[in-house]
């Protein structure tokens, strides 16, 4: 769109992030937005530029609101730029026709380079969790966020917030449930809270999705698995 407010996707928005995190703290780990639908050749620029004057952790796409899979990003110049610097690339992923697990999955297959996290894991799509668990390449996590608002959602069958294909985890107990996922991905499970930007299922009370709740879950686990998966990992 030759209108759009900025020159290329997200230029003042990671302009602003990056002068946020100066102000906030040095010990915020910057994520760059990045779009796979238009202007790509600009967005590696400005991430090269970025990149020499300061780290860049890693960079986030999310497929819904770019209406394209992450899988466009495949050979792509920010692709092969990103996969040079070695960075984390977290995909959102949801029930929506472009951020199902797979777009994901490919683009971590295509470069292996990159660190590719399905965010939301993956909605606790069963067959991306058998695949996390079985075959999944080395370079591919998934995170928790919101962890306590999905298995609320599962357990309501809140189809915007989780998988049509459940895997069959004891929702009703987060803390049995975590245990399991953090036992069967002890090298690729992260933890995430999406603090403070949770949306409860409806009929619940968003008191029980606070960060001190996912806080006590995550220490639920025991020293050894819980530092595996906010920190090791």
């Amino acid at each position: 769109n030759p209108a759009r407010p900025e020159a290329y996707p997200y230029g003042s928005a990671n302009q602003a992030l990056l002068a946020e995190i100066d102000v906030a703290s040095p010990r915020l780990l910057p994520f760059l937005a990045v779009s796979p639908r238009a202007a790509l050749d600009e967005q590696t620029a400005a991430l090269a530029l970025h990149a020499e004057n300061r780290p860049i952790f890693g960079l986030k796409l999310h497929p819904l609101g770019n209406q394209r899979s992450a899988d466009a990003l495949i050979g792509s110049s920010l692709a092969l730029l990103a996969e040079e610097l070695e960075l984390a690339v977290l995909v959102h992923t949801g029930p929506d026709r472009w951020s199902g697990w797979r777009g994901a999955a490919r683009l971590a297959s295509a470069h292996p380079g990159l660190r590719v996290c399905l965010a939301h894991a993956g909605m606790f799509d069963a067959e991306a969790l058998r695949w996390l668990a079985a075959g999944a390449p080395p370079n591919i996590f998934a995170d928790l966020s919101p962890f306590l608002v999905r298995c609320a959602a599962a357990q309501q069958g809140w189809t915007e917030q989780v998988a049509a294909c459940l895997a069959d985890l004891p929702y009703a107990d987060p803390a049995a449930c975590l245990k399991i996922l953090a036992e069967q991905l002890p090298e690729q499970l992260l933890w995430g809270t999406d603090a403070p930007w949770v949306q409860p299922p409806a009929e619940t009370d968003p008191a029980l999705f606070s960060y001190a709740a996912d806080l006590t879950t995550l220490r639920g686990l025991g020293p050894e698995l819980s530092r595996r998966i906010s920190r090791a990992n």
